[in-house]
């Protein structure tokens, strides 16, 4: 009996520990700092993408996108065939592969480059990795590896202690005490007139467009009393 009750016990921990969901994303980006240039400021980076996923990136102009990163990529310094594009700020940016680069199935893809700007906090690297295939996006974990770098000392990082005592002389300030740091009106005076409402609103519209006056003038009517007159003359 007892013998039975261990078997079943065996055969129900192998069925919860197939069943359990994996929390790993198929394709992993590692995103290696190698070196800092605290006088350049740049940064020397490896990239290795492991496709664990059941699909292969082949196609001649697929895609890594990520949504924040301080720095740029500096394009000269990628391998031929890859390249870097900057599209608004720190918010948006992504790699092109041309040519030969591929990631298959269960294969590993690395390559390495420069980078002007220098990430001193975690939350300042690459976030919100995808990679796009045609008009399919796929999510992508990434992983940030920074404690090898060389010359990591050089950025001068203060401990947990450090900006504790750097934080020591400041103390909350007294509600009364506001008024002289932000300044406020001594006196505010309520007017009681209004400027009348007109009976009809002028509007502006270029010539080019005066074929939508009639969806324009419906849309306004609709939400407003007032008379529309349109000017095409500008």
């Amino acid at each position: 009996m007892i013998q039975l009750i261990r078997h079943s016990s065996f055969v129900l921990v192998l069925l919860l520990w197939s069943c359990a969901p994996d929390t790993q994303s198929p394709i992993q980006l590692k995103y290696i700092i190698k070196a800092i240039d605290t006088v350049q400021n740049q940064m020397s980076v490896r990239i290795e993408l492991i496709n664990n996923s059941s699909f292969s990136f082949e196609k001649s102009a697929w895609q890594l996108h990520w949504n924040q990163m301080k720095g740029q990529v500096i394009n000269s310094s990628l391998p031929p065939d890859i390249t870097y594009t900057h599209v608004n700020g720190d918010n948006y940016m992504f790699l092109q592969f041309n040519g030969e680069w591929k990631l298959k199935v269960k294969d590993t893809l690395s390559f390495e480059f420069q980078q002007k700007g220098i990430m001193d906090r975690l939350v300042m690297g690459p976030m919100g990795a995808f990679i796009v295939d045609g008009q399919t996006p796929y999510p992508v974990e990434t992983t940030i590896f920074w404690e090898e770098a060389d010359h990591l000392s050089s950025l001068q990082i203060p401990t947990a202690s450090e900006r504790y005592d750097n934080l020591e002389g400041i103390y909350l300030l007294p509600r009364d005490s506001l008024l002289k740091l932000v300044p406020d009106a001594v006196s505010i005076a309520y007017k009681p007139n209004r400027r009348a409402a007109e009976d009809q609103w002028r509007i502006s519209i270029d010539p080019q467009l005066d074929s939508n006056r009639s969806n324009v003038a419906s849309l306004m009517s609709s939400l407003f009393e007032q008379r529309i007159v349109f000017d095409t003359s500008k």
